[in-house]
């Protein structure tokens, strides 16, 4: 099939587990579909979109997924923690990368190759309030850095935590917020999208003195 000028041409490449073969068309959302061959020897269906965020596999239940075979935790609270944590890290098109593999955080070779290495070690989330959470928000999701904690439980660990370098100073965005008069959810919002140093400080005036 012919692709438009805007289309890429993804045939021959690999992703993952899956090779791309050809275009079969545009789905009913005007999407490129591409058959693809998986190396457990399936052929499946990729939209251009599920090829641009990224394909492992086939499908959830590839024979080549090692956690398919052990865990049997495939659709649980704890392994979409698992895959989420891991994609904030490694997929750059991830909406939260910037602030995650963007600066470095990443997942322990142990766990990022092993959900059940990952799972021996937080266990079952408490309740469907509590998410996973790393206590050093600057730290690596490893041994003694994750536990499933609520979202207050969360906001408490980023204001004592995060911190930034604004006029020669290193402090917390809680007490940034104190002393330059500014809301935290505003300085914590613009931290989450990757601004630092006076930008974290975009309603204050350079000139204007803190508080005291």
């Amino acid at each position: 099939m012919e692709l438009s000028a805007r289309g890429k041409d993804w045939a021959g490449i690999r992703r993952g587990h899956v090779v791309v073969v050809k275009c079969v068309g545009q789905n009913k959302h005007n999407t490129y579909e591409w058959e693809c061959v998986c190396d457990c020897g399936k052929v499946c269906n990729k939209s251009a979109g599920m090829l641009q965020r990224g394909v492992d596999y086939c499908s959830n239940s590839c024979t080549l997924r090692k956690t398919n075979l052990t865990h049997g935790q495939s659709y649980t609270r704890e392994y979409r923690a698992w895959v989420s944590a891991k994609s904030r890290c490694y997929t750059p098109s991830h909406k939260n990368y910037a602030t995650y593999g963007g600066r470095g955080i990443k997942m322990c070779s142990e766990w990022k190759e092993d959900f059940s290495a990952f799972f021996a070690h937080v266990g079952a989330a408490p309740t469907d309030k509590h998410t996973l959470d790393r206590v050093d928000s600057n730290g690596d999701y490893e041994a003694g850095n994750v536990r499933w904690a609520t979202q207050q439980e969360q906001n408490n660990n980023r204001r004592d935590t995060l911190m930034a370098h604004v006029r020669g100073e290193d402090i917390s965005l809680a007490n940034l917020a104190r002393k330059y008069g500014l809301v935290y959810g505003s300085v914590f919002a613009r931290y989450s999208r990757g601004l630092r140093g006076e930008e974290l400080l975009v309603n204050q005036p350079i000139g204007r003195k803190p508080k005291r």
